[in-house]
């Protein structure tokens, strides 16, 4: 079954909490730069796309740059036909129109290039702004009229990265800034949330005020479901019954590292052939080449394996999280945020699981009854 993006229309929106709020960013025609700010499932990425074929059909330039491959890929798959060419990931566009590599040039280098190449684009937006160098964001104006940045300093990955107060401040240098906060999570049960967060410091913990959660409670049954297996062997035969569940819907496996990508992928893909040949597993990570994550584009199906930083900008019905034994052991690689951003792809169904003896010790932190726990024994 082939993946597919899901986003709302504008007369969802306005039926939304908030959702004149998100109207306003998509239709905002003054002279100002642009910050859309906004946790998980805020509707940041909404706002970007819907933006951007509204500029198009006004005969506006217009570049939409995202951070992720598979995020691109997706947009691409959903996007109007007259903006799929106009959307590139940022530092591949900066690169091939450029020749601008941003770890390597200063920001008076990327403006003297941009300027050399005699473009001018109406208005650039950039999608998970937090993930970028703030060199970025200052020379951007030498060839945008306008740039319009969502952004959320709670979903930040990279030591590299710029808060989303401190993009707002080089905007506002450059020219004023029109800032939009979208504070509502449409994705996210009550449950899903309030268990994602408490990876987070307690300092962190109100990005979303739970109130503003307009999906409202799904009940004890929403709860996410932590589960102890034996081994990896078991765990993997837990991963097949939770996919093979929920068969028609998207279903992310995710894992921190890209060569933990590689080994479950071939685990699951094998164990499935056995019984059903008929189903495709796609993998997604930075390792890959570009032409291997083409590839995969071309044929991406629902089941996908990916990693916790390829999933950004995403969501799926179900999300599963092997080898959580592991979960929070490097706390200077492994950030609380990774493992925010995972829990708060889950529209639906969040499943967590852990082969040791005892419970992990970031388990010891949760309060017990913001999940389901349970013991998995195969027949």
């Amino acid at each position: 079954m082939p993946f597919k993006f899901n986003t709302i229309t504008e007369e969802d929106i306005l039926k939304s909490p908030g959702g004149l709020n998100m109207l306003s960013a998509i239709k905002y025609n003054g002279p100002r730069h642009m910050l859309v700010t906004g946790p998980p499932g805020s509707g940041k990425t909404t706002v970007t796309l819907m933006r951007a074929t509204r500029q198009l059909l006004k005969e506006k330039t217009v570049r939409l740059l995202t951070y992720q491959h598979l995020l691109r890929y997706s947009l691409i798959s959903i996007a109007d036909p007259i903006l799929k060419d106009h959307i590139h990931t940022i530092y591949g566009w900066l690169y091939h129109t450029f020749e601008i590599n941003s770890e390597a040039h200063t920001k008076a280098e990327m403006e003297a290039l941009m300027k050399k190449s005699g473009l001018k684009v109406d208005e650039i937006l950039v999608d998970e702004g937090q993930d970028l160098p703030k060199t970025i964001f200052e020379a951007l104006p030498t060839i945008a009229s306008r740039i319009a940045v969502g952004a959320d300093s709670g979903q930040m990955f990279y030591e590299k990265g710029t808060r989303s107060e401190v993009i707002g401040e080089i905007l506002e240098a450059h020219l004023d800034l029109m800032p939009i906060p979208l504070q509502f999570n449409y994705r996210n049960f009550f449950e899903t949330y309030d268990f994602a967060r408490q990876f987070m410091p307690p300092d962190a913990r109100s990005t979303v005020l739970l109130e503003h959660m307009p999906k409202g409670k799904g009940g004890a049954d929403q709860r996410p479901i932590v589960i102890q297996t034996i081994n990896d062997e078991n765990t993997l035969e837990r991963i097949i019954d939770l996919m093979l569940d929920n068969e028609f819907v998207n279903v992310a496996v995710l894992f921190y590292y890209p060569h933990e990508v590689d080994i479950w992928h071939r685990r699951i893909r094998d164990r499935l052939a056995q019984d059903r040949p008929d189903l495709y597993i796609s993998k997604f990570h930075s390792d890959m080449s570009v032409y291997q994550r083409d590839q995969e584009a071309e044929k991406m199906q629902n089941f996908v394996v990916t990693t916790y930083k390829y999933i950004k900008g995403l969501e799926f019905q179900v999300v599963i999280m092997p080898s959580m034994q592991y979960a929070m052991s490097k706390p200077k690689i492994e950030t609380p945020q990774h493992y925010y951003v995972a829990c708060t792809r889950a529209t639906q169904k969040l499943f967590l699981l852990y082969s040791t003896p005892d419970k992990p010790l970031w388990m010891k932190g949760f309060r017990p009854e913001t999940y389901v726990h349970q013991v998995y024994r195969p027949l």
